[in-house]
């Protein structure tokens, strides 16, 4: 499938062929904690606002795009950085390709007005961080400190459920960040700028939350990180999307199964 926006300049492409839609969807559906989209998650919410606000944009339905750009980010904080996107395929010459841009900081701000009424801090989304437990901090954890916290959880822990957890949440982030970083080193190589722009996207949705200091629920927000999923569909050996397919079916009955008991595992 080739979606494109003709502008006074060049000729923007998703070159994604209509043999790899197949993939992305699939790839999608069985991912190991893809049952999210089917709980009481933001996540499907986030995801039909991304996927219409870049639709609309790519139309030049700049307006409609700007309406979804405004729930994204009243949906999820992460929902701001659809910008970078935007910012990389605008439209210089026309103001109105910059109004999504506008919608998602405007999203941000009536959420925050909204958090000032209800508990009198606009950035609560943040501040909050400390009640859900699991080592988050309102400081900047940088990823060095994140990686060696669970380095110690490795070699001091008994193996238990969260033993088992932290290995999922730490190879989770590894294998999709670093398919991330080589999938936009190949946007920017091919100069594909929408593709470059989900790729950056993507990589702050996995990075941002790992600045709390932890890698938790990071299975469930690589949900978000939609580069990864085409990354895996330019994967040119079917046999390898294959094995990845049967492998992201099996860690997600594992998951499920745990998730279907009450425990926490994203």
């Amino acid at each position: 499938m080739y979606l494109y926006q003709n502008t006074d300049i060049q000729c923007l492409e998703i070159k994604v062929p209509d043999k790899n839609i197949f993939w992305i969807i699939l790839f999608l559906i069985a991912f190991p904690t893809s049952f999210f989209f089917n709980s009481l998650y933001t996540e499907s919410l986030f995801l039909m606002f991304f996927v219409l606000s870049l639709y609309f944009y790519l139309k030049k339905k700049y307006l409609l795009s700007s309406v979804f750009s405004i729930f994204l980010s009243l949906t999820k904080f992460i929902g701001i950085f659809v910008s970078t996107v935007y910012l990389l395929i605008s439209d210089k010459k026309k103001a109105i390709s910059f109004f999504p841009i506008l919608g998602s900081i405007l999203g941000l701000f009536i959420y925050s007005a909204f958090l000032y009424k209800t508990t009198g801090d606009p950035f609560f989304f943040f501040n909050s961080q400390p009640f859900f437990g699991g080592n988050r901090s309102t400081d900047i954890i940088l990823f060095p400190q994140v990686i060696f916290r669970y380095l110690k959880i490795f070699l001091t822990q008994d193996f238990n459920f969260q033993y088992f957890i932290a290995i999922v949440e730490i190879a989770f982030f590894l294998v999709v960040f670093i398919t991330l970083l080589v999938f936009t080193y190949y946007g920017v190589k091919k100069k594909e700028r929408i593709l470059t722009g989900v790729n950056v996207f993507s990589l702050i949705n996995l990075i941002l939350p790992t600045l709390t200091g932890t890698f938790q629920s990071i299975p469930r927000y690589a949900l978000l990180s939609l580069g990864f999923f085409i990354a895996l569909s330019f994967i040119k050996n079917d046999l390898i999307k294959v094995a990845i397919f049967l492998t992201f079916i099996l860690f997600h009955v594992i998951l499920l199964s745990f998730f279907s008991q009450g425990y926490f595992v994203g």
